[in-house]
């Protein structure tokens, strides 16, 4: 893949340059009546007021008439608009760009609390809602008759995009002010069993983008509202199988050359095949559907005009413009899964991708307009920016609906150029393949996709006292919450990004951070010293910084630095105890810090000796927690007693295993012998190193005089040793 000119900065960049021109196009509340306090838009900077006194006056949104001289209210201009900005709000929020919302948000007047711009712009889509009803909105569109179905799209990817969901009883999914909303969606889908509801969906014609419209319908109210709709969308089957054929037709025709291959169909229905079975990702049909369509790109980014969708006897149609068709063929593709996912199809993707989507961000980038606003005054102009259709290309002119667009496709073809990076990073690090379960078919009642992944829950607490695994899930879970509100980038929660896990060898410190991984869905990436030495000694330091540069790309990602102790080594120890390998101590130190404040990766470091790692690495800041790991205790051995069947036998089970590591205790079978003594290794690493340890741990004095009264305990009842344990040094002390 050419990664030479991918830059995810200059996209984030041109995201903001959108969301930017995009609030330009707003009504400012002076120039609406006073008793509209909501946020609207203008259609186009030419198109957002009346130009003659004699013109008649338009509906406002009650459906009432306004003054001539007021700006018209335009709900699918409108509802674009914050279907892209809640989108592109919650993104910025997610990357910490504060500075940048604060400037929008008062380019719109809005006035959040704590800085949640997103939660102000729902604010105000609710306050547009409470005051619309369908007639209202359907007399004030121009998207009048069967047109009016794209002024429902929109307004359903608005209101599903910027509320704050919650559950109803088990039963679904309702809004806050549940009642005005439900009644405006009834009123526009229409009473199921009414025969002239007031807006029905028509069944979908030749177009697959009417089967697109009505798959983004349907998903936008089963997340929405609870109601019954089966009657105004054709069944999935229907849908299932018309999208069938327009992908076999038009895969058919695309090899006769001429015009009696459309890519733009094919574009469509392959988004809609990607709605209905996600699996079809997998299937090599999908890659090759992907060469067809982006062989017909033309030289500037644009796709030929396609198919016109017609809507009624008299011709009106629409010729949708390139970046909606871009827009929805990128959205389908790069999803949350295709940004965890590390494996050859996903390669595969990416490669056939970018270079074509990156050819339309430059088209994009070039025909950045800068427009009058017709509705200004003559003597002081406003100056608005953004993008018209390419199918109009109109210099000096503006639309909303086409500048909110060019905001989504932004913002899914940054994260694709992240998506790059990280492949490339991955590939670097040496990882193996991996594919999200979420991502994978399974059959019910499984916990296992077969490739390595298990469940977190099975994981025994190992230590009462300590409790290191609830000391993680606590870290991870603010993490775990965001799998559930569809951010398509998922960043760790500040100051729940690294940690320390120290404890006894076979204390299991290894799994628990597979496991962890595991349980997040994201892949593991492992280093050892021999990913720092690779190139010779001579070059540790620039491989060193080489491997950093690689972490410093991964998103959704775990990274576990293991048995890498001598990296972060304390320098005050005698020069006899230092490797060459622990001269790199100081220039780790920016390195953990840049990759604990980017906040992309959860690492974790491994260590038997935590007492023995230089203190300027362990402060806090680099890392969030130190966990000591210790070895089964006799809560957790019952635990395992119980799932081996041997509660019987109880007390000789307890006494047999205590100081044995987890895998052992999992499969010992109680002896008529009792072990008489504590393994030598642990009670050696209890007496020369405990203390040492916990003491490095970020526990509370209580918590930690527990755990040593635990371990005192535990060498305190244990019989006379036929065999002593070997001293190890502490810090600072030769062998």
């Amino acid at each position: 893949m050419e990664l030479n000119d991918i830059n995810p900065q200059r996209s984030l960049d041109w995201l903001k340059n959108a969301v930017e021109a995009l609030a330009e196009h707003h009504v400012k509340e002076e120039k609406q009546k006073k008793k509209n306090k909501y946020l609207t838009f203008i259609r186009s900077s030419e198109s957002c007021s009346p130009k003659e006194a004699g013109e008649e006056p338009r509906n406002n949104v009650n459906g009432g008439e306004q003054e001539k001289a007021s700006v018209h209210f335009f709900p699918t201009a409108t509802f674009h608009a914050y279907a892209a900005l809640a989108d592109a709000f919650g993104f910025l929020e997610e990357l910490g760009e504060a500075d940048f919302l604060k400037k929008i948000g008062g380019m719109l007047s809005l006035t959040p609390d704590k800085s949640q711009y997103a939660a102000a712009l729902r604010d105000r889509l609710f306050d547009l809602l409470r005051e619309c009803d369908a007639t209202g909105l359907t007399k004030s569109s121009a998207n009048s008759r069967q047109r009016s179905i794209i002024l429902w799209e929109a307004l359903l990817n608005a209101v599903e995009r910027c509320p704050e969901k919650k559950e109803r009883n088990g039963e679904g999914i309702e809004l806050p002010d549940k009642d005005p909303i439900e009644k405006l969606v009834q009123d526009l889908i229409g009473n199921p069993d009414s025969r002239n509801p007031t807006i029905i969906y028509p069944d979908p014609p030749g177009s697959p983008w009417f089967i697109l419209t009505a798959l983004n319908c349907k998903r936008s109210l089963e997340k929405i509202v609870m109601t019954a709709v089966g009657k105004n969308f054709p069944g999935e089957k229907e849908l299932r199988d018309k999208t069938d054929r327009h992908i076999d037709y038009q895969m058919a025709r695309s090899g006769l050359g001429g015009h009696s291959f459309d890519p733009v169909s094919l574009a469509i229905a392959v988004c809609c095949k990607l709605r209905l079975d996600k699996e079809f990702r997998h299937n090599p049909l999908f890659v090759e559907c992907l060469r067809k369509i982006f062989a017909c790109q033309q030289p500037d980014g644009c796709w030929p005009t396609g198919a016109a969708i017609s809507l009624h006897d008299s011709g009106d149609v629409i010729q949708q413009p390139s970046i909606a068709l871009v827009t929805e063929l990128i959205e389908a593709i790069v999803d949350y899964d295709l940004l965890v996912a590390h494996s050859e199809q996903s390669q595969r993707i990416l490669e056939l991708v970018t270079p074509l989507f990156q050819r339309l961000a430059r088209f994009l980038e070039t025909t950045y307009s800068t427009a009058q606003r017709s509705d200004a005054s003559p003597d002081d102009p406003v100056t608005i920016h953004g993008w018209c259709s390419d199918r109009l290309r109109l210099p000096y002119f503006t639309e909303t609906w086409i500048t909110a667009y060019v905001c989504r496709f932004l913002l899914r073809y940054h994260l694709l150029e992240k998506a790059c990076l990280r492949s490339q990073a991955l590939r670097q690090l040496g990882v193996p393949g991996f594919t999200p379960r979420r991502a994978t078919a399974r059959p019910k009642g499984t916990t296992s996709d077969g490739d390595g992944h298990s469940d977190w829950e099975k994981i025994l607490e190992p230590d009462n006292i300590l409790t290191p695994k609830s000391e993680i899930e606590a870290l991870t879970a603010g993490l775990i919450a965001k799998c559930d509100n569809g951010n398509s980038l998922r960043l760790c929660e500040k100051d729940h990004v690294s940690f320390i896990v120290c404890g006894p060898p076979g204390s299991g410190k290894t799994h628990l951070v597979t496991q962890l991984a595991a349980r997040l869905d994201w892949p593991l990436v492992e280093l050892s010293p021999s990913h720092f030495i690779r190139n010779g000694m001579e070059f540790i330091e620039s491989t060193s910084k080489e491997v950093f540069d690689a972490l410093m790309q991964l998103f959704h990602a775990v990274v576990f630095f293991d048995e890498c102790d001598e990296l972060f080594c304390d320098r005050t120890l005698a020069g006899n105890n230092r490797n060459i390998l622990s001269f790199l101590t100081p220039c780790m130190l920016p390195k953990l810090q840049k990759l604990h404040d980017c906040r992309q990766v959860i690492f974790v470091v491994g260590t038997n000796f935590l007492h023995r790692m230089d203190k300027a690495i362990i402060r806090s800041g680099r890392f969030d927690k130190k966990l000591l790991y210790d070895l089964p205790d006799e809560a957790c051995r019952e635990q395992i007693c119980d799932q081996t069947g041997q509660t019987d036998r109880l007390n000789d089970f307890l006494v047999q295993t205590r100081g044995l590591p987890y895998k052992e205790v999992a499969k010992y079978q109680v002896t008529k012998q009792c072990a008489p003594v504590l393994p030598a290794d642990y009670s050696s690493w209890i007496e020369n190193i405990a203390q040492n340890e916990i003491k490095e741990c970020s526990y509370n004095e209580y918590t930690k005089n527990a755990k040593q009264a635990y371990w005192d305990d535990l060498t305190r009842n244990n019989p006379e040793q036929t065999e002593k344990p070997t001293p190890v040094p502490a810090a600072g002390q030769k062998p």
